[in-house]
């Protein structure tokens, strides 16, 4: 069966949607390249259609293909969210995001070494 063919039947309800979002959030905010992020979300999936859903992910993206892109072709994620990352890719909020936190990081690690 194709990955494609196997997300057809993923359905996220509200909390898988919502740790989904939690990892996607924990991913940006380490300042990892969201496909890498992936990867490893992939390789600790505890169940068949969560490793299915990240692989059918991952595998577009590491062919070029944008985050909010992989999300549509897929077509288990809500729209109203796939155009919110397609809006913070086009601004380049992720990586505005991930250099703030990075800075806070810095800044309370220095600050707690005083």
């Amino acid at each position: 069966m194709s990955l494609k063919k196997k997300t057809q039947s993923i359905r996220l309800n509200e909390v898988e949607l919502a740790n989904f979002c939690r990892q996607i959030g924990m991913v940006i905010s380490a300042g990892l390249p969201i496909y890498y992020g992936i990867s490893i979300l992939m390789g600790e999936a505890e169940d068949e259609n969560t490793k299915a859903l990240y692989e059918s992910l991952y595998e577009p993206m590491e062919t070029g293909v944008s985050f909010n892109q992989a999300l549509k072709e897929v077509d288990c994620f809500p729209e109203y969210m796939v155009k919110m990352i397609q809006l913070g890719e086009e601004t380049a909020f992720f990586e505005k995001a991930k250099r703030s936190d990075m800075s806070l990081r810095l800044n309370l690690t220095s600050s707690a070494g005083k």
